[in-house]
């Protein structure tokens, strides 16, 4: 009873993983016949062309309904010209949390420098990739 629990854990539901820990009475068997069925499906999906809707503009769809730019252009459909660029950095000074937010405090090297864009980004600590969450022109 308690092999039969741990083997419906680790199995989550796949039939090959629970047949190979029944029929080897072994965990860690299972655990590869899921792991390699997780693999086989992760190949299958990347082997479909990814299909952007409605598609790129100035750029590639990489992702499903994920665009990669082109230079000058940005934007989730790759459809905005991207001003001119600072020649300077912008540095972050100091992140205030606010309560649901934060005030974000930054220098300029010169008074010249405007029209650039701030770039939000959410960062899964997984496996550290990260998604652009906005753009902001200030």
């Amino acid at each position: 009873p308690e092999e039969k629990a741990m083997a419906e854990e680790v199995c989550k539901g796949d039939p090959f993983c629970l047949y190979d820990i029944a029929a080897t009475s072994d965990v860690v068997v299972g655990m590869s016949t899921l792991n390699g069925s997780e693999t086989l499906v992760e190949i299958i999906n990347a082997s479909h062309p990814a299909t952007c809707n409605p598609p790129c503009v100035h750029g590639a769809c990489v992702l499903t309904d994920t665009c990669s730019c082109q230079e000058g252009y940005h934007g989730d459909l790759c459809d905005q010209v991207v001003e001119a660029k600072a020649k300077e950095t912008v540095t972050i000074t100091r992140a205030v949390n606010v309560g649901n937010g934060f005030t974000i405090f930054w220098s300029v090297p010169s008074p010249d420098v405007k029209g650039f864009f701030i770039t939000l980004f959410e960062v899964n600590e997984e496996d550290n990739s990260f998604t652009v969450v906005k753009e902001i022109k200030v």
